[in-house]
């Protein structure tokens, strides 16, 4: 199911489900366009999404551009640290991500271990409350002879720190398939 083309019905339904007024990325297009023209542009977007789908990058150079936005978190910002960053991307790049994600949403249950998010791990928290949290869920993790993946990140420099080739094995080893990885 994950590596099916995707069906007329399956993208209408996601773009059905998208803000309508969402701000602009460099294609100029919202969602109101497409829920309002679907007839008249499904079996172009059908197609299109499904040539991204299949790997076939050819004519998608544009969609790796966005408009970047600095939005002031106060009032006398100055330093980079002081403005929230927006990332404007294509609608075409939205639509696809988010069939991506609808696909993988029923199956998260039997990927991921879920677990009650503790208070400590909230915002304002003692940081050993959180380590002291892991390692108990570990503990457990190991009575219950379970295995598990734990990924500590620093957001910061996770792009520059993530294994993509363990990232991709891992992937490869709960069966996804080469065009999902």
């Amino acid at each position: 199911m994950l590596e099916a083309p995707f069906t007329q019905e399956e993208i209408k339904h996601t773009i059905t489900s998208i803000p309508s007024d969402k701000a602009l990325g460099p294609d100029g297009f919202t969602g109101a366009f497409f829920k309002t023209c679907w007839d008249i542009v499904q079996e172009d977007v059908t197609a299109a999404l499904n040539s991204l789908f299949m790997l076939n990058s050819q004519g998608f150079e544009l969609l790796n551009s966005a408009n970047i936005i600095l939005l002031p978190k106060k009032a006398d910002a100055s330093r980079v640290t002081d403005f929230r960053l927006i990332s404007l991307i294509h609608s075409l790049t939205k639509i696809f991500a988010k069939l991506l994600a609808n696909r993988l949403a029923p199956r998260l249950d039997s990927l991921v271990l879920s677990f009650k998010m503790p208070k400590c791990l909230h915002k304002k928290r003692s940081i050993h409350e959180n380590f002291l949290y892991i390692q108990n869920m570990v503990r457990t993790l190991q009575k219950m002879k379970l295995s598990a993946l734990f990924l500590k990140l620093d957001i910061h420099k996770a792009f520059d720190t993530v294994s993509w080739s363990y990232l991709l094995e891992v992937l490869q080893a709960l069966g996804f398939g080469p065009r999902w990885r």
